[in-house]
């Protein structure tokens, strides 16, 4: 059983349609059957997949400043039961691939060079979205936001019974910050 990348087939059935579709900014590559792939087969998910993308969501609102789409899409993570810190950690992940890039470019790379070095790759259709949030964040904001949502991870392990206030306001506070800036 080979891995391959499937995004039309994350967006299928996440958002119920009846046929493929990658519209949605929040679609991300995640690993299934790749025999599937190849054949034409949708191939099949499992529920910590869908939860995948309902974080990869939560990570591209807050990446973007988008309050409205990190609203529904908070809404939507605490809806199918996900657990803070794995929220937490899509967003850590989507700002230190943000962070990966921007050093490069800060370096003289141009960013879609440095796009193409991540692994995996941006979805095509969102590489302008995310190409916009590599110029908007810079290397320190970035560090600091890190290093604020490592800390968020942390007290969310604490066990004190406030996980998800905890979770919101971090990514609240970032993604207010990515709008004051323009991002």
């Amino acid at each position: 059983l080979g891995l391959g990348w499937a995004v039309t087939a994350v967006t299928t059935a996440v958002l119920g349609l009846g046929r493929a579709t990658t519209t949605a900014p929040w679609a991300v590559l995640l690993p299934c059957d790749a025999a599937a792939v190849r054949s034409g087969r949708t191939p099949e998910l499992l529920p910590l997949d869908v939860a995948a993308v309902s974080a990869g969501r939560v990570a591209f609102a807050v990446g973007g400043g988008d309050l409205r789409l990190l609203d529904s899409a908070m809404a939507r993570a605490r809806a199918e039961n996900l657990d803070v810190p794995s929220v937490v950690r899509a967003v850590i992940r989507h700002l230190d691939r943000l962070h990966e890039v921007a050093a490069e470019v800060a370096g003289g790379s141009s960013a879609d060079v440095a796009m193409k070095r991540l692994k995996p790759p941006v979805f095509f259709k969102l590489t302008g979205d995310f190409t916009r949030q590599v110029r908007a964040w810079t290397a320190p904001d970035l560090a600091r936001g890190l290093r604020l949502l490592l800390e968020t991870e942390r007290q969310t392990k604490s066990g004190i019974g406030i996980d998800w206030a905890l979770c919101e306001r971090t990514l609240m506070q970032l993604t207010q910050a990515a709008r004051r800036t323009g991002r």
